[in-house]
């Protein structure tokens, strides 16, 4: 089995779409099967894909952001809790719980990798938050 993208099955129905209009006398019994109803669920095919593809880099701008945001940037979270975690330092001493206790979370925070949580997972929170809203909260 030959696994194809989206965009060379597009490219593929466009194709389908060409030879059949060079068919002389193809005319299909069907509206859902005539060359225009084809050619308009071709054109709705393009704009969901463009429309993805404008989503996707969308997401991978924003992604970035919030990577620059948590370690790059110069306002990053990184360096204002390394700055924090220091400034502990010297006002408690190295020893102390206050700085320990902070320098185990910086550790935990810098060691730690990112978990993705899978989209119906996460539809399923927004569900329950939506369900724990008071009522008389959500009708205003």
């Amino acid at each position: 089995m030959i696994a194809l993208s989206f965009a060379s099955r597009l490219r593929r129905g466009q194709d389908v779409l060409v030879i059949l209009r060079e068919l002389e006398g193809f005319n299909p019994p069907r509206q859902e099967e005539s060359l225009e109803y084809f050619q308009n669920f071709l054109d709705a095919l393009v704009d969901t894909n463009n429309t993805e593809t404008q989503l996707m880099d969308e997401y991978r701008s924003l992604v970035a952001e919030r990577k620059s945001l948590f370690y790059k940037g110069p306002d990053s979270i990184t360096r204002l809790f390394s700055g924090l975690k220091y400034a502990a330092a010297w006002q408690y001493g190295h020893e102390s719980i206050e700085f320990k206790l902070l320098d185990t979370i910086w550790g935990r925070m810098i060691n730690s990798t990112t978990v993705s949580v899978p989209t119906s997972d996460v539809q399923l929170l927004k569900r329950r938050s939506r369900e724990e809203i008071p009522k008389n909260l959500t009708q205003q």
